[in-house]
């Protein structure tokens, strides 16, 4: 199911910053202190890297808490609608996911934020409903 795919995906993103964590740890314990070198800025730096990481992570774990096991079934798009859509020249699958998650692709499905321009002409559309987008004509063809 598309929703394990996503969960999956932001499993994978929080094992590669606490990976990231761990080597600007050490990194920030191996570097020397001020006291050792006046000019070696590389603690300092290391420092700003871990608190970065450890705010990025809270912020990733709190998004994969937001995920829901279970999307319950709506005749519009909105939050964790997945999205089936015609072109006219290709279809493209996408989830509308909370402002912060989007911008990943995974295998053919895409996650797109709300906040983007994307995301807000597609809420509250309907299976057969056309959109104008950039342009171009797009119909949705499936909502789950």
């Amino acid at each position: 199911m598309w929703l394990d795919k996503i969960r999956a995906n932001f499993a994978t993103k929080l094992q590669l910053l606490e990976k990231s964590l761990l080597a600007a740890r050490t990194a920030q314990q191996n570097a020397p202190s001020a006291m050792e070198s006046h000019s070696d800025t590389t603690r300092s730096e290391m420092e700003k890297m871990v608190t970065a990481l450890e705010v990025e992570i809270v912020k990733l774990k709190k998004n994969v808490d937001q995920i829901p096991f279970v999307v319950s079934s709506s005749p519009k798009a909105n939050v964790w609608s997945y999205v089936k859509l015609n072109t006219g020249q290709a279809e493209m699958e996408l989830v509308l996911v909370p402002e912060g998650m989007g911008g990943d692709k995974l295998d053919q499905l895409r996650l797109i934020s709300v906040a983007t321009p994307m995301g807000e002409v597609l809420l509250d559309k309907q299976i057969g409903e056309k959109i104008e987008f950039n342009g171009q004509s797009i119909e949705v063809l499936a909502l789950n």
